[in-house]
């Protein structure tokens, strides 16, 4: 319930009575007991709000890349989530990611520079991000490219890995270590 699909949902509703030839993908499974049952509720509202048609549940996904590199966008509708892992790769795939502006996210993307963030609870700007990046072509490349960029440059893990490394030799230079 966290990951919060269902604003996901309720954008492709409205997204969907204008645009007929939009396919949403929803990615990941129920990853607990306490999530047991919701993958079948959110169908149960997809179709309640006319997306049977037009919306993919895949389940669980051992390696999500090859699917979200075919996506246009990605949305990311988790809140007060620190740091964002899908976030961070559909960025990394040169995908523009539209993202609620909080938790970590904000930190992730450069509002209208590497992603779109929106506020909280905000279905009509969620809806509104969505359909001028999936519209404006020349605006989703550029932001997918920056995404890109970003990514190599603040979250390789190597890079980062190296970094942590370096602030840990600093703390201990000339100091016994146990």
């Amino acid at each position: 319930k966290r990951k919060r699909v269902e604003y996901f949902l309720e954008a492709a509703a409205l997204i969907i009575k204008k645009y007929r030839d939009v396919l949403f993908v929803v990615v990941g499974g129920e990853f607990s007991d306490e999530a047991s049952g919701r993958t079948g509720e959110l169908a149960d509202m997809a179709v309640t709000l006319g997306l049977k048609d037009n919306i993919i549940f895949t389940g669980f996904e051992d390696d999500v890349a090859p699917l979200a590199a075919s996506f246009d966008v990605s949305v990311n509708v988790t809140e007060k989530e620190a740091c964002s892992r899908a976030i961070m790769e559909s960025m990394a795939l040169g995908k523009p990611v539209v993202a609620m502006a909080d938790g970590g996210n904000p930190e992730l993307i450069e509002n209208g520079v590497s992603g779109i963030l929106v506020p909280p609870h905000d279905i009509g700007g969620l809806v509104d991000a969505v359909e001028r990046l999936l519209w404006e072509d020349a605006r989703r490349i550029a932001i997918g490219e920056r995404a890109r960029e970003r990514a190599e440059a603040e979250f390789d893990v190597r890079r980062n890995a190296r970094q942590t490394e370096d602030v840990y030799r600093e703390l201990t230079r000339g100091k016994k270590c146990v």
